[in-house]
């Protein structure tokens, strides 16, 4: 051994590599192999491998499929080489995925085997806001993005195993459609298909914006709604303004209550409604602007203030006018004491008065004729 030691040096080096290899491969598993994917619907994925090759005595391994994104998302799978799940548009529309198949038994973890997913069509957002109600179980409602596009709508159970599609039947009213054969209990996923994309969603569940009652009582306004029995729990969010002003929001309990009211302002209302509690949240949409009042009104002291003035106006201009029209008899002339002693002590000298006395017209006489009659004459015509 002394005569050779580069012989022993490299023996002792093949010696420590395959002790490595050797410990490497007995810390893993040998990845799943035959990996393939299937869409059994638009929403269901199926996975299916073969198992590992040279697995250890006694091991059954059970396999992690994981989700290849920001959160990783690991499932655990039994001993079955399947896996099944639904995606819908949310991850799909962003274009292919990876999905990545793992075994483990007896502590040891197997390399993973990837797998990329696509479809085809390709998925896309098509809608908007599609609502199915509870308080009107079969129909839903939407918003479609491009209202030139011809779009169907199909839906079944959410669920992992296969189940027939059904229509979501269209009638005469516009982005409405109606699921006949759903089963309330359920939640429900929709496919929506155009002639180049496909959208799968699952719909809100909503209620109907319920109509608002507005009645005044003094100086106060009192709303009233009324609360659908799909749930027993709800809140009433309140957004309005008063003359254009914006108050702050509410938010009621009860399905009447009161806000203070100003008759001269108008004002608009919006509002939804929202179930509380341990079952699963619903809400409605936000109502339309629901407008009140006139906001004309009558105060005295403004009236008053307008008015007044106007009046005074016209009091005293037509004040000046009679009193022009009638000065000779409102204000006479009366003549000054010393000018009448004058006229007293001057007589008819004063050469600015008449010199002679004022007489009457004379009458107009008729003349008269008297004959005598002597009574001889008067007595024989008698």
């Amino acid at each position: 051994m002394d005569q050779n030691p580069g012989g022993v040096l490299f023996l002792l080096i093949i010696a420590l590599t395959a002790t490595l290899t050797y410990s490497t491969a007995a810390d893993h598993l040998p990845a799943p192999i035959h990996l393939t994917s299937q869409w059994l619907d638009p929403f269901i994925l199926k996975l299916s491998w073969k198992m590992p090759p040279d697995l250890p005595k006694d091991c059954r391994p059970t396999y992690i499929v994981e989700e290849l994104d920001k959160e990783r998302r690991p499932t655990q799978v039994a001993e079955n080489q399947t896996f099944s799940q639904y995606f819908l548009s949310e991850k799909m529309k962003s274009g292919p995925f990876m999905l990545s198949v793992a075994a483990e038994c007896l502590g040891l973890k197997s390399k993973a085997a990837n797998i990329t997913i696509g479809t085809n069509p390709p998925h896309a957002e098509l809608v908007k806001n599609f609502r199915c109600f509870e308080d009107h179980p079969k129909e839903c409602t939407w918003t479609p993005l491009d209202s030139t596009q011809n779009l169907t709508f199909h839906y079944r159970h959410c669920g992992r195993s296969e189940e027939k599609l059904h229509d979501c039947v269209q009638q005469s009213e516009e982005h409405v459609c109606y699921m006949n054969q759903r089963d309330l209990t359920r939640d429900v996923c929709v496919v929506v298909n155009s002639a180049t994309h496909m959208n799968t969603l699952k719909p809100e569940r909503a209620v109907h914006v319920p109509p608002l009652n507005i009645t005044v009582e003094g100086n106060s306004l009192r709303l009233t709604w009324t609360p659908s029995d799909v749930r027993r729990h709800w809140l009433f969010d309140l957004w309005y303004k008063e003359c254009d002003q914006p108050k702050e929001p509410l938010t009621f309990q009860e399905n009447t209550f009161q806000i203070p009211y100003d008759p001269c302002c108008i004002y608009n209302f919006q509002y939804r409604v929202r179930s509380t509690g341990s079952e699963t949240p619903i809400s409605s949409s936000n109502s339309s602007v629901l407008t009140y009042g006139s906001g004309k009104c009558y105060n005295a002291a403004i009236i008053v203030a307008i008015v007044a003035p106007i009046l005074l106006f016209f009091c005293v201009l037509l004040s000046c006018y009679c009193f022009r029209r009638h000065k000779d008899i409102i204000c006479p002339i009366v003549p000054y004491p010393s000018n009448l002693l004058k006229e007293l002590m001057n007589g008819t000298k004063d050469p600015g008065k008449p010199t002679s006395l004022l007489t009457t017209d004379q009458e107009v006489l008729d003349d008269v004729k008297v004959f005598l009659v002597n009574d001889r004459t008067s007595q024989q015509r008698v």
